[in-house]
């Protein structure tokens, strides 16, 4: 199925020459940067939320947080034989 999209002339006559450059459809070099900033704004919301977890637990002790983690039901005993 096909659809249309309007873009600037500029960039029309850009994705021409990076088409002719590559000698790629214009199709694929558009799907190609569409995927692209998908995933560039996955990695900067990831990035982020690193961030923001980091500033939370910055007064707290690595070893005291991961001493209190747990792995669903599973008791620290067990896995000490």
């Amino acid at each position: 199925m096909s659809l249309t999209v309007r873009i600037d002339p500029r960039d029309h006559d850009t994705l021409k020459a990076l088409s002719q450059q590559t000698q790629r459809p214009m199709t694929d070099l558009l799907a190609e940067a569409i995927q692209g900033l998908k995933r560039q704004l996955i990695l900067t919301a990831s990035n982020s939320g690193y961030e923001r977890l980091h500033e939370e637990s910055a007064g707290e002790d690595d070893a005291t947080a991961w001493d209190d983690a747990t792995v669903g039901d599973v008791d620290a005993a067990d896995w000490s034989a």
